[in-house]
């Protein structure tokens, strides 16, 4: 996530120290963002951030069952309605993922015949990948300060729904008189019972225009849910204890940065209305 962070801050910074400069000198005298925000347009969108950690409930307060946040991924097409200079509606589709987890701590002499080794979760092979699709609808708003740079702010809400199907796991070991025991079994309904959702979104960032007259965004945006679209339950059985068994969602709620190519075609425009 760092290293992403300190890409991102070196690209605004060249953007923003050669491109936009280079648009005052040629152009000082023209309105861009005027002639940009007189059209449609379509952009590329890539998100990565950090998603609210899976809900358990009741927590069992037992062999450190717990959640983890983990980093989510979004990409798709936007469509950028222009209402005027100032104003747009923004839309289009994406396609998302975020990781969700279960983390746990078993002695092995909690089990009966006791076990020669403790059972733990694994990072590796205890994060498990949850995929939607989003149709945003976002209502934004430009700050322009500078010629070639400017601030937009932005909120609205998005439409989900996810095609995953029912999921069931069990975890299974063998005893030292070679028998199996089942010691944890899950079941998820990852879709929202087959129905939509809706999210809410705010955000907010930097926006320059390029050499080319696109331009590039970097924004800072939050999604916040109030459906738990991923959700089931967990059962641990350990022979000889009392089962223990605890609701777990995942609600898609994040923190992220959003990078975005807008494609103006504004260049080209500005030549016809030269020539005419």
């Amino acid at each position: 996530m760092n290293q992403i962070l300190i890409k991102t801050t070196v690209f605004i910074l060249y953007g923003s120290l050669f491109n936009p400069i280079q648009a005052q000198q040629s152009d000082s005298v023209f309105d861009w963002e005027e002639l940009i925000y007189s059209e449609n347009h379509f952009s590329l969108q890539f998100i990565y951030g950090r998603s609210a950690k899976a809900v358990i409930n009741p927590d069992p307060h037992i062999y450190n069952i717990g959640t983890k946040s983990y980093e989510c991924l979004e990409g798709g097409i936007g469509y950028h309605y222009s209402i005027n200079k100032k104003y747009s509606i923004q839309s289009g589709v994406r396609c998302g993922g975020i990781m969700r987890d279960i983390r746990y701590y078993i002695p092995g002499a909690d089990f009966t015949p006791p076990l020669s080794y403790d059972i733990r979760s694994y990072k590796t092979f205890d994060k498990f990948g949850v995929v939607f699709f989003r149709i945003p609808f976002f209502i934004e708003r430009r700050f322009f300060k500078k010629p070639g740079k400017y601030w937009n702010a932005q909120a609205g809400i998005s439409l989900l729904y996810s095609f995953m199907n029912e999921e069931i796991y069990e975890s299974v070991i063998v005893d030292q008189n070679n028998g199996s025991i089942r010691y944890l079994y899950s079941i998820f309904t990852p879709n929202n019972n087959q129905k939509p959702w809706l999210n809410y979104h705010v955000g907010g960032g930097l926006n320059l225009i390029l050499k080319n007259k696109d331009v590039f965004r970097i924004n800072l945006v939050g999604e916040l849910s109030f459906t738990k679209f991923f959700s089931g339950y967990y059962s641990f059985d350990i022979p000889g204890k009392p089962s223990i068994k605890f609701d777990y969602g995942v609600t898609g709620s994040y923190v992220a940065l959003e990078a975005s190519y807008i494609r103006t075609k504004a260049k080209q425009k500005f030549k016809q209305l030269k020539l005419q």
